[in-house]
């Protein structure tokens, strides 16, 4: 295994390690945003609330429109996180494609060493 190798397994030791309290920090701050705009702006993220208010004839005609216009930009930044997703996946699994071969690497190497 040569010094380039070394580098990108310790590189990616340090990052699996912090992955746990940024993963978890992320999360949390993700379920505080989503409660504060469910509780705060119900209009933005409480399908029930803005049914009764369709149902009962009090949601204003400027909220019933400006919610149509926003409805395919949000379907659009859902798209755009979703293609972003697979990207990272990608770029997911060429790391794993190199400890493969980092791995293979190894293991022909013991064999070569043993034989």
């Amino acid at each position: 295994m040569d010094e380039e190798d070394r580098a990108f397994l310790q590189r990616r030791r340090k990052l699996a390690k912090a992955w746990n309290l940024a993963g978890a920090l992320l999360l949390g701050l993700l379920a505080a945003l989503g409660a504060t705009i469910y509780f705060r702006v119900p209009l933005m993220a409480n399908p029930f609330y803005v049914a009764d208010h369709v149902k009962a004839g009090t949601l204003e005609p400027s909220t019933m429109e400006l919610s149509a216009v926003l409805l395919p930009i949000v379907f659009l930044l859902c798209l755009g996180v979703v293609a972003i997703e697979v990207l990272f996946a990608f770029a997911m699994f060429a790391n794993e494609r190199r400890y493969l071969a980092i791995i293979e690497a190894l293991e022909q190497t013991a064999t070569g060493n043993q034989t």
